[in-house]
């Protein structure tokens, strides 16, 4: 995501925050960010597309509506992740992890919580899909206990994962 366009949106999020309370509110402002993709950024569309559909091949990964819009991804009934109308992925690590994916600028701090552990990555027309994707495996892995934070986070050290 552009620097501009990250600005854009946090200030956004700043000012309207209170709007997220109102039922259905943020599904519906989400699916119209959504239809603005589809027809102003079809690249962006598809590989959003090609995104959700490669997460919902996992072993018990389920999706629902995200409680701020946008599609949540859960294992085991725990969230690690959700992608919003315009691209935006917000992914559950925990402190460690997200700390050095930002610092390997694989990812950025979360739009909203910053050093929760959540991070945030905007898919671009020109994004590495293959580096969100292994972002992704590393919040599903945390979720579904499938391997440890030490051995995730030595991964992550270790150069195992691409930048962006």
């Amino acid at each position: 995501m552009t620097k501009e366009r990250f600005d854009i949106l946090t200030e956004f999020e700043r000012h309207f925050r209170f709007l997220k309370n109102i039922p259905f509110l943020p599904t519906i402002i989400d699916e119209y960010l959504k239809l603005y993709t589809l027809f102003f950024q079809s690249s962006i569309f598809k590989q959003m597309s090609d995104y959700v559909q490669q997460i919902k091949k996992w072993e018990g990964v389920s999706t629902h509506y995200h409680r701020y819009g946008g599609l949540e991804f859960r294992v085991n009934g725990i969230e690690f992740g959700h992608i919003h109308g315009n691209g935006l992925v917000d992914l559950k690590l925990n402190k460690a992890l997200a700390l050095c994916s930002i610092q390997q600028q694989l990812a950025e701090n979360h739009h909203v919580q910053k050093d929760s552990g959540w991070i945030s990555y905007y898919i671009s027309s020109e994004g590495n899909l293959a580096t969100l994707l292994q972002l992704t495996n590393i919040a599903y892995q945390l979720k579904a206990k499938h391997t440890t934070k030490e051995i995730l986070l030595k991964q992550l050290q270790n150069g195992y994962f691409t930048t962006v």
